[in-house]
């Protein structure tokens, strides 16, 4: 499995009531690129955040979303650096 769609699962599923509390029920991160960037020697990554209501759920972005990236990119990185880009979309 690569590791892009790894991450991705990781937190669509183990942190989904995370996502859930944070942005709405049925909200979902989808993970669009993940790509290494050799001359920064770290892993870029762009997210976009699916939310079902847009009254709730902007009030924990971009630091919700950071930070359920970053605790999927535990199980997934290997501790290697990571730049998070995100967007916002409604379902």
């Amino acid at each position: 499995m690569k590791r892009k769609n790894l991450l991705e699962k990781v937190i669509n599923q183990s942190l989904k009531k995370d996502i859930n509390l944070m942005f709405g029920e049925g909200s979902y991160i989808s993970i669009d690129v993940l790509k290494y960037v050799g001359n920064k020697k770290n892993y870029l990554v762009h997210a976009k955040l699916y939310l079902t209501n847009i009254e709730d759920g902007m009030f924990l972005f971009p630091d919700g979303v950071n930070m359920l990236i970053n605790l999927g990119w535990k199980v997934v990185g290997n501790k290697k650096p990571l730049i998070i880009s995100s967007s916002v979309d409604v379902k």
